[in-house]
């Protein structure tokens, strides 16, 4: 029986972000590309609406940059697609799970007569950057969704513009438009689904212990207690990854959202920061509260580790993105993924309980390249319905997806189903990266420090307010010290 998965629709007002901020990686940790592609790990999962994720290529002369709605418009509908050779080129990186891809890339290969030629390369966005000023920029890429669109890779004299296509447009949620958009433009389709920062619980943990999924802060902290009284460790600490201790705080955002709907756009404006605001002092706050709950070597325990404490039990608890599922997945099977739950990081309401999201990368298409018709076809047919489906068969999806209206007979993993009860109910936020371009450079040690009682929530505070000026200068804003 199929399952509709439901696109992430968020509020239209949300201001675009970028998904790599405060040091946070992309999606995916492990995983090698599959043939011929490298390693990959990032965002993966599959593209069951939001990775990656039309139809068709239509005619040989097929579209190119405002030009691709007539031509997608005429084929692809109906499943038949134009077969005609060719050979791109795909940029991207070793934190990238490019299994899904593959798989699309396989296919198109089939049907469209398309070749993905892949490059993996371990610089990161300094290489993309460095390319586009060159000129030598591949064909296609993979990069971060968000703020840093537009202050870091020139999407107007770069990429592909994608407004005037409507097979692809009509695909997108509109959520993830705003991510990939500058200047009212849209650029890139989503490469994998979303995911959320949140807390992951093992039910059977749960269950045994006799505690059930807290909805206030405080009641998250009852049921640390009572797991800590039936000697179970109550929350999985791996900062011997130094980045995974950000997720706390970043995954906070939703609360301090709801405290303070302005402060995104006060924050890059500059007329509002962390240590002035108590909703955000509160954020860090919780790193006091929970420092006695943590596993005994979290302090050198690493993603890895935590992957294997969630999953057999060994902590009740892991404050952790969502890409952790995948990796269960693959380590352990269905058995252990589906004692997997998930939910956000409560607040001080039960009636406001909500879930902070990513949005996911993006595959974007080289405007200055002498293949736009056939990079066009490669992208609509990566949103179709036929490539999702091979994209699922080997990835599931570890979040909310950004494309509408897609059916996909993968069975979702119950903590994925957790998140999308938050969906439905309204109750999600995209991460402050989304909606603010300012982005510090150390918010992992900032986190580590405060996390370990070396600095005060307000000490914490005042330095990421330090680290993001010195951002905010390189953006050209006004910030006053």
């Amino acid at each position: 029986m199929k399952k509709k998965v439901l696109a992430l629709f968020l509020s239209a007002a949300m201001a675009a972000g970028l998904i790599a901020g405060c040091g946070t990686p992309k999606e995916g940790t492990s995983g090698a590309a599959a043939d011929g592609a490298g390693s990959g790990d990032d965002a993966t999962t599959v593209d069951d609406g939001g990775s990656g994720d039309d139809a068709a290529g239509a005619d040989s002369e097929a579209p190119g940059d405002a030009d691709g709605a007539d031509a997608a418009a005429d084929s692809g509908a109906d499943g038949e697609w134009e077969y005609k050779e060719a050979t791109l080129t795909l940029l991207t990186f070793p934190d990238i799970n490019m299994d899904g891809f593959n798989a699309v890339a396989a296919l198109a290969e089939e049907k469209l007569g398309i070749t993905i030629d892949i490059e993996v390369v371990a610089a990161g966005e300094d290489i993309l950057t460095t390319r586009q000023a060159s000129g030598d920029l591949n064909d296609l890429c993979i990069a971060n969704s968000g703020a840093t669109l537009g202050t870091q890779m020139d999407p107007e004299n770069n990429f592909i513009a994608l407004n005037d296509n409507a097979v692809i447009m009509d695909r997108l949620d509109d959520t993830f438009k705003d991510a990939v958009s500058f200047n009212g433009t849209v650029y890139g389709v989503p490469q994998t689904s979303g995911m959320a920062g949140c807390v992951m619980y093992n039910k059977k943990v749960f269950a045994d212990a006799g505690v059930e999924v807290p909805h206030t802060w405080d009641e998250f902290i009852e049921v640390c207690d009572t797991l800590q009284a039936a000697g179970v460790t109550p929350l999985i600490g791996t900062f011997g990854d130094a980045w995974t201790s950000q997720v706390l705080f970043l995954g906070d955002y939703y609360n301090l959202k709801s405290a303070e709907p302005e402060f995104a756009a006060n924050f890059e404006a500059g007329t509002q920061k962390y240590a002035d605001t108590e909703a955000a002092i509160r954020s860090f706050s919780k790193f006091a509260d929970v420092q006695k709950y943590y596993n005994e070597d979290y302090l050198s325990a690493t993603f890895s580790d935590g992957v294997d404490y969630l999953a057999e039990g060994e902590g009740a608890m892991w404050i952790m993105l969502t890409e952790v599922i995948p990796e269960i997945d693959a380590l352990y099977g269905e058995e252990y993924t589906s004692q997997i739950g998930a939910f956000g990081v409560p607040g001080e309401s039960a009636d406001n309980h909500g879930l902070t999201v990513w949005e996911p990368n993006a595959l974007y298409g080289n405007k200055n390249s002498d293949k736009v018709d056939d990079i066009i076809r490669f992208m609509e047919f990566y949103v179709s319905d036929e490539a999702l489906d091979a994209f699922n068969a080997v990835q599931t999806p570890h979040g909310p997806v950004c494309i509408k209206g897609y059916e996909t007979s993968v069975e979702l993993y119950p903590a994925v189903q957790d998140m999308q009860a938050y969906i439905d109910d309204g109750k999600t936020s995209v991460a402050l990266e989304f909606e603010c371009s300012v982005i510090g450079a150390n918010c992992d040690a900032i986190c580590v420090e405060c996390a370990t009682g070396q600095t005060t929530a307000q000490q914490a505070a005042e330095k990421l307010d330090d680290d993001c000026y010195k951002a905010a200068v390189q953006l050209g804003l006004e910030w006053e010290k």
